[in-house]
């Protein structure tokens, strides 16, 4: 009962919070503690990993299909592509198989391929360097 609580009341407002404005000023992104608790719940069990990994791809396609409002600092999908590459780096095992068998991450791939056409050069220029800035998993292992 307890776990259908979490994963159905609890982690949808987590993850609300995860895809929410950057951290204030006087913190970084290693201080976020939505992002951290996703992450844990993403290490814990595959079943919450691929709920908030297909919640966060969807949140993601969704922001970058969408303008940005002139009053907002950097574009919504900054925040949850950093949020993304956090629970990524962060998550455990979970969350490159939980990504990787997400239908949705592909839709990420054509959002980023085909900005909205109404989006002005300057504003698909800013946004393409932001999404650059994102730090990205570095492999290990020999290539196959």
């Amino acid at each position: 009962i307890m776990l259908k609580f979490v994963q159905g009341n609890i982690l949808d407002q987590i993850k609300a919070s995860a895809i929410s404005e950057q951290a204030p000023e006087n913190s970084d992104n290693h201080s976020r503690f939505d992002w951290m608790t996703l992450a844990f719940a993403c290490e814990m069990n595959l079943g919450a990993s691929l709920k908030v990994m297909s919640s966060m791809t969807e949140s993601l396609e969704s922001a970058l299909h969408h303008n940005q409002d002139p009053e907002m600092a950097e574009h919504p999908a900054v925040t949850i592509a950093t949020a993304l590459s956090f629970l990524l780096c962060h998550g455990g095992p979970h969350t490159p198989v939980a990504f990787h068998d997400n239908s949705d991450a592909m839709g990420i791939i054509d959002a980023l391929c085909s900005p909205p056409e109404e989006m002005s050069e300057d504003k698909r220029a800013l946004l393409s360097a932001q999404l650059s800035r994102l730090p990205l998993i570095t492999t290990t292992g020999e290539e196959a």
